[in-house]
């Protein structure tokens, strides 16, 4: 804009084109010239002979040439799209098809619906809620509907026979207990010192178990397992105490549990335990 005003009979330069208002300034980027106003009923300016340029057509809330659509495709916010598959103008432009978990959202013919992630699926049938995994889930095993038989569980969908572990807690669709089996302490204000005390291979069904504050709150709080510290799979510990993982048992990761030999799991030192869980019938 060079803040130049046109009038009748005077012309923006070639750098500038006219804009907004009865006397307009001139304007880059706005095809009409001097003192004419884009027409979109004729795709014309007004008092003039310019046209818009081929493909483009006239708005005249903008007073601009605006991109023009063609091939099934409509404009929305200055971009062509085909509004039967733009999951961001499934329909109609502005209508986004909704993210829902474990999904991609898709527009199929104009209407929104979700492609699951690899290993979920819409197994109760509600797009709403997204997908279900497949992967632990013993009543959709690798497959909606595939249910696990008993004394089976769903580890990376397959149902595998799972070994019983002393002192199961079942919380949230999954069975926990520590690796050693330590039994639940009745007094979690109490501090004790006991810990895993060797090298121990997960058992089969059992998975270590990854952060979670459900779990801290609703199976680490009120059982203890006679520990100072209960360790994530990701290695963060847990006072048992303080419930809380502000470093109670001075390690974080690795420094504090390790897979040594190899397919067995340890904790570093005294006092700490490992937590592990399997899906529930």
């Amino acid at each position: 804009d060079d803040g130049l005003f046109c009038t009748v009979g005077e012309a923006c330069s070639a750098a500038a084109v006219c804009a907004g208002g009865t006397a307009r300034s001139c304007d880059d980027g706005v095809s009409c010239n001097g003192s004419e106003s884009c027409n979109e009923s004729t795709d014309r300016c007004d008092a003039g002979t310019s046209t818009c340029g081929a493909g483009q057509v006239c708005d005249a809330a903008a007073d601009s040439c605006v991109l023009s659509c063609g091939g099934g495709t409509s404009l929305c916010g200055g971009s062509c799209v085909n509004t039967s598959y733009d999951p961001g103008n499934c329909g109609s432009c502005g209508n986004v098809c909704p993210d829902v978990a474990n999904s991609e959202p898709v527009c199929v013919s104009g209407s929104c619906s979700a492609v699951c992630d690899s290993g979920f699926g819409d197994c109760d049938l509600d797009p709403t809620n997204g997908c279900q995994d497949l992967q632990s889930d013993n009543a959709n095993c690798g497959a909606c509907g595939n249910v696990c038989a008993g004394g089976e569980t769903c580890m990376a969908g397959v149902c595998q026979a799972f070994t019983p572990v002393p002192n199961e807690i079942l919380y949230n669709g999954y069975y926990y207990a520590t690796l050693d089996g330590a039994p639940p302490g009745a007094d979690y204000g109490t501090w004790t010192n006991t810990c895993q005390t060797n090298p121990i291979a997960l058992p089969t069904g059992w998975a270590l178990v990854p952060e979670d504050a459900g779990v801290v709150a609703n199976v680490i709080r009120p059982n203890v397992y006679g520990t100072h510290c209960i360790l994530f799979s990701n290695g963060v510990s847990y006072g048992v105490r303080t419930y809380n993982n502000g470093n109670p048992c001075g390690c974080s990761g690795s420094v504090c549990m390790s897979e040594s030999p190899a397919g067995t799991w340890r904790v570093t030192s005294c006092s700490r335990r490992i937590l592990i869980r399997r899906p529930a019938p």
